[in-house]
């Protein structure tokens, strides 16, 4: 099993800006690592944790890491929590989705995360969705 992505280097107060992580990738680890992935992409990056995981379960150096967020505190964070855990190449990108990326990465991702929001659902929303 691999550990959750060290992320001593961010402060309470930075997840006021920034969307806490939450784990995902776990329970595919087998299948990720099989897929010999060399390209992968997070929309959305956040704290950069989940793609932090992701380049250790690929291993760091078998594959470049992209990340997006609109959010430049997000990016700068991405970047921090990519060095505090010695992923070296990992690419955080300032921009919205993936515009301005799709033409060049078109056909070219070999994993593609999005981990969105959490958003509180109040039971009343669940009953009548």
């Amino acid at each position: 099993m691999i550990p959750t992505p060290d992320l001593s280097h961010i402060k309470k107060d930075d997840f006021e800006r920034v969307y806490e992580p939450a784990d995902a990738l776990e329970q595919e680890e087998k299948l990720i690592r099989s897929l010999k992935p060399r390209f992968c992409l997070e929309i959305g990056s956040g704290s950069g944790c989940v793609t932090s995981l992701l380049a250790k379960i690929i291993g760091d150096g078998n594959a470049v890491f992209f990340t997006t967020d609109i959010n430049p505190f997000a990016c700068q964070i991405t970047r921090q929590t990519g060095i505090q855990n010695e992923i070296k190449l990992i690419e955080p990108i300032q921009t919205s989705l993936v515009q301005g990326l799709l033409p060049r990465l078109k056909n070219s991702i070999d994993i593609f995360c999005f981990n969105p929001p959490y958003v509180v659902t109040t039971h009343e929303e669940i009953f009548f969705a």
